[in-house]
């Protein structure tokens, strides 16, 4: 308690002294995936790889079809738990069903159409049953009826939906008699036919008058031999069909409905996420008059979740259609806010109708249905998903894996965001077809140097393909080599310092790999690697391991080895978060020195271990002159000189002659 000025007592007062610059918080990955399910343009953390699977696959594992960079997802995860994973589409849709009042005719109805947006969804926007098309089947007589008779000629008379009339009328070549246009209602057409006609052949002459002159209308084909079937295009009743004469009888095969719909659309259910996968989803849905002892609670409604098939529910949701209702456990039991909780469905409730009302009971489970996955993902889908990992104040990143995903656009997008966030690197791969090219170091240079032609210390490029075994489809397959290199890195933060070297035989041997799309000479190593391009070797008898750690800047400095950028997108994001602690403090040598003392405290002990040989902070008034203070600016220079790491290595043997001493 503050006591008053002047009472006598302890007034206690803290004093914090104890700011320091935040420790290292390990590895984060970042990877998008064109995946079949999951979040769309929603970074979601995974932290193991039956989780990634879970998430992100409709039938937790990695299928033929599926993006190559689930892979480098995956080879991350053998040193990491914690990668962000964006899920990129294009035009993917939702799958749903909706369910029905209780006192509706109508059971639970999949969808027939898709959605891009679960709030643009429309409430019995859609017929509850469909408009049927009619069938006719016409079956034609001998030829006897067709000729020889004076006066109008036979006619088979149509209508379609509502009652455009089309009447197809018969000219015999060669009877004794003329026959004239019966002249019915509608647009008449001729047909052609002489004495030796079978019934068949009338039959295949009135099919083919039909689809060449009122194919707008009706669609004929030969069923049988002298029958003709004709449905119109138009789907829903119609004035019914007549045969003038005795030249045909005509017979309904299925009668035309036009569509019947009701306001009776209670609530929607659809997937958690876009795709095909929803099709895989089906539901039941209790009510407490079908299943007392399931569903105690008349207010409420349970929903039980299936599949792929399963006959046992994977989830179960007693839900509500009032807002805020509860059961007895004080669980949020609307049905919006109760299926937010399930990992395959989503609910959204029609307003429209009271709260009271609740669903007709669907005892036997019904799939989803209409869920898309659109179609191929373009740079654009992909940019737009990596886009989401941009602030550095919600996502914690350390690498861009480019997921094999080798195209101009998506590497220097990439590395676009690394250099904004100043907190994390690109690890790009080299394209597959230039490593299958037959002058393969020829077309990954010009990849390097002109294609993508990118001058960056923030961005590090690595080949060839590594091979590795695929236990999901049994086959042996070349996936991008990035997220072995973020695996590296990982792997030397966890056992040695994020500031060493990712690569040679300590902290670079690759682990489940059986191959090289490459294997590379020692000369084309060294062209590679004089290229800024990181080679992967074969190592006989020792391993598969990189043997390289450059970055992309074409600048002659440190910064041109990932060793140092790895050490400056640590250091130099935790000295600013400390710094965040004295804005706003009064700009006096007092905060000067405090400052001082904690970044040179950090740097120590980055010092210590082997981060840096040398280093100095400066902030006093050397470089806060007056004009700097008056400006309420405060300065702080701090002076580093990276490790190096040895990555060519000199071995000179002197040979003496014999009776020389040999000193050590």
């Amino acid at each position: 308690m503050q006591l008053p000025a002047g009472d006598p007592g302890v007034n206690i007062q803290e004093i914090n002294l104890s700011t320091y610059v935040p420790s290292f918080p390990g590895v984060y990955g970042g990877i998008v995936l064109q995946a079949r399910r999951g979040p769309v343009n929603q970074p979601f953390l995974i932290t193991n790889q039956t989780q990634l699977l879970s998430v992100f696959t409709p039938l937790n594992k990695v299928e033929v079809q599926d993006d190559i960079a689930f892979f480098s997802a995956l080879a991350f995860l053998q040193q990491s738990s914690t990668i962000w994973c964006v899920r990129a589409s294009n035009g993917s849709l939702y799958g749903g069903l909706s369910a029905r009042t209780a006192s509706s005719a109508y059971e639970a109805n999949p969808l027939q159409t898709g959605f891009s947006d679960p709030t643009d969804y429309v409430f019995d926007s859609n017929p509850d049953v469909p408009a049927v098309a009619q069938e006719l089947s016409i079956v034609f007589s001998q030829m006897g009826s067709f000729y020889d008779v004076a006066g109008p000629a036979k006619a088979i008379q149509l209508y379609d939906s509502p009652a455009v009339g089309h009447y197809f009328w018969f000219s015999v070549t060669g009877g004794s008699n003329v026959q004239t246009d019966p002249g019915l209602s509608g647009t008449g057409h001729q047909i052609n036919i002489s004495p030796g006609y079978s019934a068949a052949l009338v039959a295949t002459a009135f099919n083919n008058s039909v689809n060449n002159n009122a194919s707008a209308h009706f669609i004929s084909t030969n069923a049988t031999a002298g029958t003709a079937v004709v449905t119109n295009v138009t789907a829903g009743a119609c004035t019914a069909a007549s045969a003038t004469g005795s030249a045909a009888a005509i017979s309904v095969v299925i009668a035309g409905s036009n569509a019947v719909n009701a306001d009776d659309e209670l609530f929607l259910i659809y997937g958690a996420n876009q795709g095909a996968w929803n099709d895989l989803i089906a539901v039941t849905i209790t009510n407490n008059s079908d299943n007392a002892i399931l569903v105690p609670d008349p207010n409420t409604f349970v929903i039980q979740v299936f599949y792929n098939g399963a006959t046992a529910p994977v989830e179960s949701f007693t839900c509500s259609r009032t807002p805020g209702y509860k059961d007895g456990y004080g669980n949020n039991t609307y049905i919006q806010d109760a299926l937010l909780g399930s990992a395959y469905i989503r609910g959204l409730d029609n307003v429209a109708f009271a709260p009271n009302i609740l669903p007709k009971s669907q005892l036997t489970a019904v799939n989803l249905g209409a869920g898309s996955d659109g179609v191929a993902v373009t740079d654009s889908q992909m940019i737009m998903a990596v886009d989401t990992l941009n602030n550095p104040d919600t996502y914690l990143l350390t690498c861009l894996l480019d997921g094999a995903h080798a195209t101009v656009m998506y590497q220097e997008e990439l590395d676009s965001i690394c250099q904004e966030r100043q907190d994390c690197v690109a690890l790009l791969s080299t394209p597959f077809a230039d490593e299958a090219a037959s002058n393969y170091i020829s077309s990954i240079l010009t990849y390097r140097n002109t294609t993508l032609n990118l001058n960056s210390s923030y961005s590090a490029l690595y080949t060839p393909a590594p091979l590795i075994f695929d236990q999901f489809n049994d086959r042996q397959i070349y996936v991008g080599p990035d997220g072995y290199a973020g695996a590296a890195i990982s792997y030397s933060a966890s056992n040695f310092e994020i500031w060493f070297p990712p690569a040679g035989f300590r902290r670079g041997l690759l682990s489940k790999v059986l191959g090289l799309r490459r294997n590379y000479t020692p000369g084309e190593i060294a062209t590679l690697y004089n290229n800024g391009i990181n080679p992967i070797r074969f190592a006989t008898g020792k391993g598969i391991v990189i043997w390289g750690q450059k970055t992309l800047s074409s600048l002659p400095s440190a910064l041109n080895r990932l060793n140092v950028r790895l050490l400056l997108i640590t250091i130099e994001p935790a000295i600013a978060e400390a710094l965040e602690d004295f804005v706003f403090e009064i700009n006096d040598t007092e905060t000067q020195n405090a400052i001082t003392s904690i970044i040179s405290s950090y740097l120590k002990n980055i010092q210590a271990n082997q981060g840096l040989y040398a280093y100095t902070v400066v902030c006093n008034a050397s470089n806060n002159p007056p004009a700097v203070v008056d400006n309420n600016q405060l300065v702080v220079q701090v002076y580093v000189q990276p490790t190096k790491a040895a990555e060519f290595i000199t071995l000179q043997i002197i040979i003496t002659a014999t009776g020389v001493t040999v000193s050590t």
